[in-house]
């Protein structure tokens, strides 16, 4: 079971036009909901929703954190001033 996110173009189900939705699809990218279906069926004809494409994954940064090293809590001040 995959996932495709979906733009709504014109209100549909209580969702506004503009709005991305993750929508539930079968390997061969039909719809596991039969109102889903349907409305992939008529966006054919009338433009109602897109699909968005995926974003690759692989282009994205990496974030390295870098961690500072500890103190010893038993470390006394005057050894701290040296």
């Amino acid at each position: 079971m995959q996932t495709v996110l979906v733009k709504i173009n014109s209100p549909y189900l209580g969702f506004p036009a503009g709005r991305e939705i993750p929508v539930k699809v079968d390997s061969k990218g039909v719809p596991l909901e039969r109102d889903w279906r349907r409305r992939f069926k008529d966006a054919e004809q009338d433009n109602c929703l897109q699909i968005i494409p995926e974003k690759p994954i692989n282009n994205v940064a990496k974030k390295t954190i870098k961690k500072s090293p500890k103190k010893s809590a038993r470390t006394s001040s005057k050894e701290q001033g040296k």
